[in-house]
């Protein structure tokens, strides 16, 4: 039988794993599967409409607020509510409508054997 090495047991287990968590809107991202759309990206082409695909990613990614700053809301909010047939407040909770993340992602490092 193998013996363990010396000191083993108190090595500090190898970091093998990489947790990412990325923060996006729900409710946009629920219309969308419900409609058969995968992607930002595929939603943006099925708008039809000069809409910046920048600020859509950037609003479905939470990195910008839904309404300006004197509450009006953007126009591409305006658009998404006509395509999806909702009104606006279907689409974006009050705080993503005048708040936006700073970060929407994080990231850890973490051992499998302490997810096992």
């Amino acid at each position: 039988m193998n013996k363990p090495l010396e000191g083993a047991m108190t090595k500090q287990p190898t970091k093998d794993i990489r947790v990412e968590v990325s923060v996006r809107n729900n409710l946009l991202l629920t219309a969308m599967e419900e409609r058969g759309i995968k992607s930002v990206k595929e939603l943006w082409r099925q708008l039809g409409v000069p809409a910046s695909y920048s600020q859509l990613a950037l609003l479905a990614a939470m990195k910008i607020a839904a309404r300006k700053n004197n509450g009006d809301w953007l126009g591409i909010a305006h658009r998404l509510a006509d395509f999806f047939r909702c009104l606006p407040e279907d689409l974006f909770s009050e705080p993503q409508q005048y708040e936006a993340l700073k970060k929407n992602r994080a990231r850890a490092r973490h051992s499998f054997a302490l997810w096992i």
